[in-house]
């Protein structure tokens, strides 16, 4: 079951034959920004991860910083929770930001074919 952004964009990106740039376009528009927000989860060893020990308090940051070895066990059960029947709470946290910078960089798509 695709997330609900990616049929939505897929949907306006494909509207019609002709526009198979777009499709392109779109596709790498919406990997990239996926890319982005899954890296920026402050889970280690994803970049988000440092970000976040930067941005807290030391004391917080000291705190934060001994998740670190349990981080990827945490991604992997976040990523496949959906497939052992869990909620994708993954995609449900990543899913508003996709849409805002999809929003941001993608507009008010419109396909107008020439």
């Amino acid at each position: 079951v695709a997330p609900r952004f990616a049929d939505d964009w897929a949907r306006i990106w494909t509207e019609s034959p002709e526009n198979l740039l777009g499709l392109f376009l779109g596709t790498i528009l919406l990997l990239n920004v996926l890319l982005a927000i899954f890296n920026l989860i402050p889970l280690a060893p994803l970049d988000g991860f440092r970000v976040a020990v930067g941005l807290l308090p030391r004391n917080l940051s000291l705190e934060f910083e001994k998740l670190e070895p349990w981080g990827i066990g945490i991604l992997m059960v976040l990523i496949f929770l959906p497939f052992i029947g869990g909620p994708s709470l993954l995609f449900e946290f990543m899913g508003p930001p996709i849409d805002f910078l999809l929003q941001l960089f993608a507009g008010d798509t419109q396909i107008h074919v020439v």
